[in-house]
């Protein structure tokens, strides 16, 4: 694959990922650095399958979709760069995964992922996961921050509106993950 960033469409994400509705949680990838970075996005409707039982009334995305909608923009990067060629990536470890954000319909994900290492066999991969514009959520209820207090040993980033903030929008959700590869049936 060439070294220059490009931007896959659903046609060709599917073409890269076993995943299919209502189990595929990535629309796009944006921007892809083939064995580097890629930034996928993922909107969030209220016709998710998930929405009427998490939770009635109150529709949230769960945490752990928010988790796989990142696993699979990491599958797309592996799998484009051909770092997966006959092979399946799965799961088989998640570290430091922190919820920071509810996200709800309406939402527009950024999924950020970052390869930390990649082998024959296996690989790492960071990913944080942003609501894009942070606009979104801002009517959540929560604990709020005034400017400069502490959150978990940091100050807080804030938006003009006095929410906690990230340089790409409000961070939903962050990992380490770590990744098996396994041969296709």
């Amino acid at each position: 694959m060439s070294g220059t960033a490009r931007l896959l469409g659903p046609v060709e994400v599917q073409a890269l990922l076993p995943h299919r509705h209502p189990f595929l949680l990535v629309d796009a990838v944006e921007v892809l650095e083939p064995g580097k970075k890629a930034v996928g996005r993922k909107g969030v409707t209220m016709n998710e399958p998930f929405f009427p039982g998490h939770f009635p009334g109150r529709p949230l995305m769960p945490g752990v979709l928010i988790l796989e909608a990142l696993a699979q923009t990491a599958g797309v990067l592996l799998a484009d760069d051909g770092t997966l060629a006959g092979k399946l990536g799965v799961f088989i470890g998640i570290e430091e995964a922190k919820f920071r954000h509810p996200v709800t319909p309406g939402s527009l994900l950024e999924l950020h992922v970052e390869v930390l290492r990649s082998g024959s066999r296996a690989a790492k991969v960071r990913g944080v996961a942003y609501i894009a514009g942070g606009t979104s959520v801002l009517s959540a209820k929560g604990p709020s921050r005034k400017e400069g207090e502490q959150r978990d040993g940091h100050a807080a980033p804030l938006s003009a509106s006095g929410t906690a903030r990230e340089e790409h929008g409000l961070r939903a959700a962050e990992a380490v993950m770590t990744f098996a590869f396994m041969e296709k049936p």
